[in-house]
């Protein structure tokens, strides 16, 4: 069930008279309650380790050849260190 179905449930099983004040408190007992509950593993995973994923994406960015000695010029703007004297 999504939050926003929980949400309803929980609004729907209030009485027809309930305050605002009443709905924003059990909506916020709510939302602790799911603060509380652990994170669902993702379904269908790949099944691949961070080392592979990390792998798979390794060289996938084309970069200058300089990249890794001019990394600043390149992040950050500063002069080249090629062209430094």
């Amino acid at each position: 069930m999504t939050t926003k179905q929980r949400a309803l449930h929980v609004i729907h099983g209030l009485p027809e008279n309930a305050t605002l004040n009443e709905i924003l408190d059990r909506l916020r007992d709510l939302e602790r309650e799911s603060a509380m509950e652990p994170t669902p593993a993702p379904q269908g995973g790949s099944g691949q380790g961070a080392w592979d994923l990390l792998r798979s994406c390794t060289g996938a960015v084309e970069m200058p050849a300089d990249w890794a000695a001019e990394h600043d010029h390149y992040l950050y703007g500063t002069p080249k260190r090629s062209s430094r004297s």
